[in-house]
């Protein structure tokens, strides 16, 4: 690149380096001292001793569980359902571009918006779904879904699925509609079933486009905190306490901004190790 390029474009990295690069060394630095917020204390150096804390705390497994099955399960919901909507939508389907945008709205919901209208969804007295769906359509006894702490944390799985599943599905959709028909047509003039053709056919072409919505979606689910907080602030109990909620409490309500800081730095490494899983495994 010449010199004048690099001047054009000086501005925005300096402001990428201002809000991720900056904030991440700072995190880092953080990490390795003590610094209670609200306290005149200065900063004092902690060592290794945040990351030891966070290590043998339960509480801090317990979140790691609940965040595992909360993001297991999204991804698995999502995958499923964004795969049967692409493959109902593929190739010329009549009133295709209504049902896409149908199906994408969703997407641009903001998740504090989600947060509140699936809260009061699953109002016990006037929700859709706590008060008439469940107790008398399906005659589940539930007096309160976000309130039973066996079935709060699947209850907001629910919400981040409706929210986060178009994106997968858009991903997917646009996977199969770049396969080309010949591989198709090959399968049937060799007589291969519907199924055999989705998993030898689409499958396989499908590897990247299946890694990138995974990964997306594996991203989001690992850091959803607006939806959560919105609906169960991590409640009832800690039933609901995924990794970021318990970090943001750590941080912001017990104002331990050393032991926040290796909180972030020990879930960005839990992100690249199991995005590097995902990257290796999907795209052999």
């Amino acid at each position: 690149m010449r010199r004048r390029d690099w001047i054009y474009l000086l501005p925005s990295i300096l402001v990428l380096a201002g809000i991720t690069i900056y904030p991440l060394l700072f995190s880092v630095y953080l990490s390795f001292h003590n610094w209670i917020w609200v306290r005149p204390e200065p900063i004092s150096w902690a060592g290794l001793s945040n990351y030891f804390t966070l290590l043998t705390d339960q509480r801090f497994w317990n979140s790691a569980t609940r965040t595992t099955i909360f993001t297991a399960t999204g991804i698995a919901l999502s995958f499923l359902i964004g795969m049967g909507l692409a493959l109902a939508l593929r190739g010329n389907v009549r009133g295709k571009s209504v049902f896409r945008t149908l199906y994408t709205l969703p997407l641009f919901v903001a998740p504090v918006i989600v947060g509140f209208g699936w809260r009061f969804m699953y109002n016990s007295y006037v929700g859709l779904i706590g008060a008439y769906l469940l107790p008398k359509v399906f005659g589940l006894p539930v007096e309160t879904v976000l309130g039973d702490p066996s079935i709060a944390l699947f209850a907001t799985v629910v919400a981040d699925v409706w929210n986060r599943t178009p994106l997968v599905f858009l991903i997917l959709l646009a996977g199969l509609e770049a396969i080309s028909p010949e591989y198709y047509e090959s399968a049937m003039i060799d007589g291969a079933s519907s199924w055999q053709m989705f998993r030898h056919v689409s499958l396989p072409q499908l590897r990247f486009p299946i890694l990138v919505a995974l990964l997306f979606r594996f991203i989001g689910a690992v850091n959803m905190f607006d939806t959560i907080y919105i609906m169960t602030y991590g409640g009832p109990g800690d039933s609901t306490e995924t990794l970021i909620i318990y970090g943001q409490k750590v941080a912001f309500y017990y104002f331990r901004m050393g032991l926040g800081s290796a909180f972030a730095i020990l879930v960005l490494f839990f992100v690249i190790a199991l995005s590097s899983l995902f990257i290796r495994y999907l795209a052999k």
